[in-house]
Order: structure tokens, then sequence, then C-alpha cells
């Protein structure tokens, strides 16, 4: 159980990071006035960091059946759930996201 709580504050940089550069990537495509189509890639690829760090949380809480959403701590069954659920969510993310570079590349 203790190790689940260590790896918490990689996830929270993972996110924060994929947050700044979409911020970043959003900012330079509107500044440098390039065409729209290009924030396409300026979402695409954050969002499959949150994606893809969504699966890797979701697989921690169903082999550990800890969970922590929304600051509340879930253990056995429920956070066996939630982990389901954001695998699901998180997948979902990245295909959202490999649709968008698809489309960006076509």
């Amino acid at each position: 159980r203790g190790r689940r709580f260590r790896i918490i504050p990689l996830y929270a940089a993972v996110h924060a990071t994929a947050a700044v550069l979409a911020l970043l990537a959003m900012a330079v495509v509107l500044s440098a006035g390039d065409s729209p189509r290009h924030i396409i890639a300026a979402i695409a690829f954050p969002l499959a960091l949150f994606g893809a760090s969504d699966v890797a949380d979701g697989y921690l809480s169903v082999r550990t059946g800890v969970n922590r959403t929304f600051g509340r701590v879930r253990l056995g069954r429920g956070a066996r759930a939630l982990g389901i659920a954001t695998i699901l969510f998180g997948l979902a993310g990245c295909f959202v996201a490999a649709i968008g570079i698809v489309a960006y590349t076509a």
C-alpha cells in the first residue's frame, strides 16, 4: 500500500507537465498566426499523455486495490472498479488523441 502513495507525486507531475505543454503549445500556435489546424496537434499530444497516465493509474488501482480520486482514498472492490473505469477513460483519451494525430497528418 505504501508504494502506491509514493507514485502519486509522479502521477501529479505527469499531469502538470501535460497541462503546461498544452498551454505552451496553444500559446505558440495562436501567437504564431499559423493555421488553426495546428491546434489539433497542440491538443492531441498532451491528451495522449493524460490518457496514458490514466491507464497507468487505473492499472495500479486494479492491481493494488487502492484508489485515490478527488482526494478520497478507496480500498478493495470499489477501488478496483474505479481503476477499471480509469483505464477505460484513459484508453478513450488515447484513442481520441490518435484520431487527432491521424487527422493532423492527413
